[in-house]
C-alpha cells in the first residue's frame, strides 16, 4: 500500500467542488465580458454609428476611456468595465458587429451590428414593460414600429426556413432586412432565391454587388433573377421549405407599415399555385450578376 494515494470520498468531493467552482468562474467571466460588450455598444452605436456613420477610432478610443472611468455608464444602469479599450473593439469585431476603414483610421457597424442593436433594444423594452417575448398578433405589423415588425415576421416564420420570395421591389435595403431577420432567428436558405422586377443597369449593379458580399460573408448562394413577362403582379409572398406560403402587403425594403401577414398551409391550392407560379417565372430569368 505504501507509494499508492488513497483517495477518500471526501477528497473526491473537494476534487469535484473545486472543478465546479473553476468552471462557474469562467462562465461568469465570460458572461460579464458579453454584458460589458453589449452595454458599450448600447451605450455607443446609436449616438456614434447608427444609419451607415462611421467614427474615426482615435475619437472613439477616447470616449470609451472616459467611459471606462465608470459615470457615463452608471448614469445609464450599466456596471463599471474591466475591458480595455482594444478588448472592446476586438469583442465587437470578433462578433460580426462592426468593420475597419481599409487604413483602420475609421470603424462602422455591419448589418448584423444593426440587427443585434436592434434585438437588444427590443428585449429592453420588454423587460422594462414586463411582456413576454411572444408578440400578441404577430400577423399584424403596426407602422412606426419596424423593428418589432421584423420580430412579427420572425415570429410568424416559426420553425420554417424560408427559400423563395417573390417582391418586385427587392433591393439593398430588402437584403439588409433579410439579414435582420436571419440575426433574430428566422431560418433562410443559403440558396435563397429572389424574384423581382427589372432593375435599372446602375440598379443591377448595385443589388449584384450587395448580394455577392453577403454570399462571400455568409457562405450563401442567394440568387436574384428579374420576372421578364409581360404581367407585372404585385403581390409580396415567401414560400418555405415545406410547401407553404406567408403573404404579406408590403415589400421587405420597407417594414415600417401598417400591414397584415397570412399564412397559408402546403395543401392548400392558393400555396399550389403560388409555387408553379414563382417557378414558371423563375425558369425565365437571368440571374442578377
Amino acid at each position: 500500500m505504501s507509494g499508492r494515494w488513497l483517495w477518500t470520498s471526501q477528497d473526491v468531493q473537494e476534487i469535484w467542488l473545486l472543478s465546479w467552482a473553476v468552471l462557474a468562474n469562467s462562465s461568469t467571466m465570460q458572461l460579464d465580458k458579453e454584458a460589458q460588450l453589449r452595454h458599450y455598444a448600447s451605450y455607443f452605436w446609436p449616438e456614434f454609428l447608427t444609419g451607415g456613420r462611421s467614427i474615426k477610432i482615435v475619437g472613439l478610443r477616447q470616449r470609451l476611456l472616459m467611459a471606462r472611468r465608470g459615470d457615463p455608464l452608471r448614469q445609464h444602469g450599466y456596471g463599471v468595465s474591466t475591458l480595455s479599450v482594444g478588448s472592446i473593439l476586438e469583442g465587437w469585431k470578433k462578433a460580426g458587429w462592426i468593420e475597419f476603414s481599409p487604413d483602420h483610421a475609421e470603424i462602422r457597424l455591419k448589418a448584423d451590428g444593426e440587427g443585434q442593436l436592434a434585438r437588444w433594444q427590443e428585449e429592453d423594452g420588454l423587460w422594462r414593460s414586463g411582456e413576454t417575448g411572444e408578440l400578441e398578433l404577430p400577423k399584424r405589423l403596426k407602422a412606426g414600429e419596424p423593428a418589432t415588425n421584423l420580430r412579427r415576421i420572425c415570429q410568424v416564420v416559426g420553425r420554417r426556413t424560408v427559400e423563395c420570395i417573390h417582391d418586385p421591389y427587392t433591393d439593398g435595403q430588402a437584403l439588409l432586412n433579410l439579414l435582420k431577420l436571419r440575426e433574430l432567428g428566422a431560418s433562410i436558405s443559403p440558396r435563397l432565391r429572389l424574384l423581382r422586377r427589372p432593375a435599372s443597369s446602375i440598379e443591377r449593379q448595385t443589388l449584384a454587388s450587395f448580394l455577392r458580399d453577403i454570399n462571400t460573408e455568409k457562405s450563401s448562394q442567394w440568387e436574384v433573377r428579374p420576372d421578364v413577362t409581360p404581367a407585372k403582379p404585385h403581390r409580396r409572398f415567401l414560400i418555405c421549405t415545406d410547401g407553404s406560403i406567408i403573404t404579406c402587403g408590403m415589400s421587405l425594403n420597407k417594414v415600417n407599415k401598417d400591414e397584415v401577414l397570412d399564412d397559408i398551409p402546403a395543401s392548400d391550392k392558393g400555396a399550389d399555385h403560388d409555387r408553379k407560379f414563382f417557378e414558371d417565372k423563375w425558369k425565365l430569368g437571368i440571374v442578377v450578376r
